[in-house]
């Protein structure tokens, strides 16, 4: 049977674990927002240029390629608003990961905090030939 120290060390491993991972799954998150931020720039620079487009062409009046331009800047304002969409549940799930995280650090900061000499006594019995790391 395990000493509360001993399922604590392990508990300490476990959380290592959990923080790497989460730190990992962050990062491609972050990763992830670029991207979609990149997308949600560029996809307004198109929308604004077809929109000038339009303009021209009623300014100009040509009726078809009027229709043509508005419905192509109606598709990329459809497609922005995805984008952006896609942008917030991204950074949304950031925010509850990094919460996670934060939560999983206070736990192995609290487990951490006992004393160094149950420590050297659970090392003593795990590594009796010398000191190791626990």
């Amino acid at each position: 049977m395990l000493r509360p120290l001993q399922s604590s060390w392990l508990y300490l491993r476990w959380l290592d674990h959990q923080i790497a991972q989460l730190k990992e799954e962050i990062d491609a998150l972050h990763e992830q927002a670029r991207s979609q931020s990149v997308l949600i720039d560029r996809n307004r620079q198109l929308t604004q240029q077809w929109k000038s487009f339009s303009e021209e062409a009623k300014a100009q009046g040509q009726t078809t390629y009027r229709e043509f331009c508005e419905s192509t800047h109606q598709n990329l304002s459809d497609t922005s608003r995805l984008y952006v969409s896609e942008f917030l549940r991204v950074r949304l799930q950031i925010q509850r990961q990094e919460n996670q995280l934060r939560q999983l650090q206070q736990q192995k900061q609290q487990i951490s905090a006992a004393p160094q000499a149950e420590f050297r006594s659970l090392q003593d019995e795990m590594y009796p030939s010398g000191r190791g790391t626990v």
